[in-house]
């Protein structure tokens, strides 16, 4: 099955102590990017959760959330002794410097207001990684489920493309008759040109090179099979990448219809082959 590289998930477990909230977010991208923002600290745990997460979502450009909210939390702001004391240190040197005595309660006053000396209370999330870990998986899976959901509808768009391309092939043949009446048109009027008495075998000989020179049977088979391969491939899991080379054979088999066709109508219906490979070439983009 196809998995989408964009998708959400979000799972909550909640207690009476606390809330713990972990919401994953994707993207299309070539390789694996994992960001971990947390209003916790989860640097020891941050390698856990990354593997965690790797081993289901593979590929895609993923932020993944995670809020601990303790509902028991006496105040969310710390005072940080280290800077209330140092600017303590720095004011009294000055006052003293100056002749200048400030009242404790002033003084104190002034530092409180001063930058970095309140800042956010941040917990070490090691107590809840257990919790934490779980919830994240539960958001994986949601994830995962809307990948799949994203997924089967890039299926249904690709089936038509592929099928547009597989009527224009069908196309082709009505015209190929008259490919060959051109050629032999074409040398006949080349020859006439010339006055010069035609040897009937070797006439023969130049259409049979001619005809071997712009067949096109081959690549209209070729083509036939990439778009079955394609379709096959659609069923197997995470084939993003596989798709994205089948992708390409089918541009050189187009290509190389386009430039044998030698036939107006023929190379009409390559520039709307190529148009709906394009197409197909954006959404495998977005394919896991």
């Amino acid at each position: 099955m196809l998995y989408s590289m964009t998708g959400y998930g979000e799972n909550i477990y909640e207690d009476d102590d606390i809330k713990i909230t972990v919401s994953l977010k994707s993207l299309n991208s070539k390789n694996l990017d994992i960001k971990i923002k947390s209003n916790y600290l989860i640097d020891n745990q941050e390698i856990a959760i990354k593997n965690l997460i790797s081993k289901k979502m593979i590929r895609g450009k993923i932020d993944c959330n995670i809020f601990v909210e303790e509902k028991n939390e006496k105040s969310k702001y710390k005072i940080n002794k280290n800077v209330f004391i140092d600017y303590y240190e720095q004011l009294k040197v000055i006052g003293d410097s100056i002749g200048k005595n400030n009242s404790e309660c002033n003084l104190f006053q002034t530092i409180m207001s001063l930058p970095q000396t309140i800042e956010p209370r941040q917990t070490e999330a090691a107590q809840f990684i257990d919790i934490i870990t779980k919830t994240t998986e539960a958001a994986i899976e949601k994830i995962t489920e809307f990948r799949l959901q994203e997924g089967k509808a890039t299926a249904t768009v690709l089936n038509g493309y592929l099928n547009n391309i597989s009527n224009l092939l069908q196309q082709v043949p009505q015209y190929e008759d008259e490919r060959i009446q051109n050629v032999k048109r074409r040398l006949n009027q080349a020859l006439e040109s010339t006055e010069l008495k035609i040897d009937k075998e070797r006439f023969e000989a130049e259409i049979i090179f001619y005809l071997e020179k712009y067949d096109i049977q081959e690549e209209k088979t070729r083509l036939k099979n990439h778009i079955e391969y394609f379709k096959q491939t659609m069923d197997e899991d995470f084939s993003g990448k596989k798709l994205g080379f089948i992708t390409q054979e089918m541009g050189r088999e187009i290509n190389t219809l386009g430039s044998k066709a030698n036939h107006v109508e023929i190379q009409k219906l390559v520039v709307q082959m190529k148009d709906e490979l394009e197409k197909i070439k954006e959404q495998i983009l977005n394919i896991l």
